[in-house]
Formats: C-alpha cells, sequence, structure tokens
C-alpha cells in the first residue's frame, strides 16, 4: 500500500514534518549567538539577531526553529512554506514555470506593488511565487531552539571562513557591508539594497526590542 499524506503535510515523504510556528525572542538569540561564537561582540550578535528578524518578519515568520528559513533537501528533515518568492532571471522565467508542475507564478503588477513583494527582486530579475510542493518551498526543520540555532551559527561559520571581513562587519555594525557579503555568499537572491535596509531597521530598532529603552 502506498504511504498517505499526514495531516499538516504535502506529501508522504517520511521526513516531512508540519508547520509549527516558533518564536524565540530577541534576547534568547543573542544570548544564544553570544554562547556559541566568542569571535562576535555584543554589536555582532545584534546584527545577526537582526538578520534573523529580517528574515523571519520580525520573528514572526519563524518555524520549526528554522532560524533562518534555510532550505533543505528531500533526506533532511523538512517543511514546506507557501508562497516562497524567488528573483529568477528573466530568461528563464517561462522554463521555470513550465517545469514546475503548476506550483509556480511570476508575480502579477499588482503584486509587484504591493507592500509584501515591492523591491524584493532588482537587476533584470522577475520575481516568482512557488507553492508546495515545489523543491523551493522545502525548509530545514528542527526539534528545538538549540538544534536551529546550532545549524544557523553553523552556517554563518562557514560564509566566515570564505569571507575574511565577515565577522568584522557584523562587529562593526556595518549593514551594508553585512548584506553586501551575504550576497556575494550567494546566501540570498532578492535586491542587495532592500536586505541592507531590512538589516538596518531591526538593527535601530533592537534595543526597543529588548526593553532598554521605551518605544515612543
Amino acid at each position: 500500500m502506498a504511504p498517505t499524506t499526514r495531516p499538516g503535510c504535502y506529501t508522504s515523504h517520511p521526513n516531512e514534518v508540519p508547520v509549527r510556528i516558533t518564536t524565540p525572542t530577541s534576547d534568547q538569540v543573542i544570548q544564544m549567538l553570544q554562547a556559541s561564537w566568542s569571535v562576535l561582540t555584543d554589536v555582532g550578535a545584534r546584527v545577526l539577531a537582526a538578520k534573523f528578524l529580517h528574515e523571519t518578519n520580525g520573528g514572526r515568520n519563524c518555524f520549526n526553529w528554522n532560524l533562518g528559513n534555510v532550505k533543505a533537501s528531500a533526506n533532511q528533515n523538512h517543511m514546506y512554506l507557501r508562497d516562497n518568492l524567488e528573483c529568477v532571471a528573466s530568461t528563464a522565467v517561462d522554463r521555470i514555470i513550465a517545469n514546475s508542475n503548476g506550483n509556480a507564478a511570476a508575480l502579477t503588477e499588482e503584486q509587484r506593488q504591493s507592500t509584501r513583494w515591492q523591491g524584493r527582486c532588482s537587476g533584470g530579475n522577475v520575481g516568482v511565487l512557488f507553492q508546495p510542493p515545489s523543491p523551493e518551498c522545502r525548509f530545514r526543520a528542527f526539534d528545538s531552539l538549540s538544534d536551529g540555532a546550532a545549524q544557523w551559527v553553523a552556517l554563518q561559520q562557514r560564509i566566515a571562513a570564505n569571507h575574511s571581513t565577515y565577522v568584522d562587519a557584523l562587529n562593526s555594525g556595518n549593514c551594508t557591508a553585512v548584506a553586501h557579503l551575504l550576497r556575494a555568499a550567494n546566501y540570498y537572491n532578492a535586491a542587495e539594497s532592500s536586505y541592507a535596509a531590512g538589516l538596518q531597521r531591526y538593527l535601530n530598532t533592537m534595543p526597543i526590542d529588548l526593553g532598554e529603552v521605551d518605544n515612543w
């Protein structure tokens, strides 16, 4: 008998798990970073916490303890998230959509102008929305914050090993440089200026988030 799809899952694959909302606080993320990566200063830990917030819509879109919304292969524990945006070359859009089994569509003009998607893709790239069970919607799933954090920190350390100025950029609070180095590492494919602005915005509001100042 063929395996059946479990509740909350899109496939019958044994490594797929249902999506769970998991919301670590900024303070938890900072403490975890400082405990596990000694080269980080307080500023560096805050920049990475801002990175977490930017990539998870202020922490609201953190699922299954995947702090950086890291993609998964089928042989890893994973979940599927709807409406995953990828910025692809305009010359490849038609081919990618045709090969998506109906699980991808280019952003409409209305969507491109919406607050959610505006400015996300640039440089001749086109925004394409993917739906489960497309591999583009498949993300790592972890059992606990400590498991997810260990993977996330290891990823940042690999980036630092390949880009010698990454740690200095973090510790100096230089969000523009951090965004540039992450783009060079092929960590994301959105517009670099938009990513840098998101990092800076969350870094600027970090004192409020941590309760150090009042939110006037």
